[in-house]
C-alpha cells in the first residue's frame, strides 16, 4: 500500500478510500475516484 501511495502519488483520502470493488482482476486495474470524483 506504501508504494502504491507513493508511486501513483495518492492522496491519503484516496489510499482510505480504495475498496476491492475498485481492482478490475481482468484487466489488471485499479480505479481511484480522485479529487472532484474523477477516475
Amino acid at each position: 500500500m506504501t508504494t502504491l501511495f507513493w508511486e501513483a502519488g495518492l492522496r491519503r483520502s484516496e489510499l482510505v478510500n480504495c475498496d476491492v470493488c475498485h481492482f478490475d482482476l481482468e484487466q489488471k486495474r485499479l480505479s481511484i475516484l480522485g479529487k472532484g470524483r474523477n477516475e
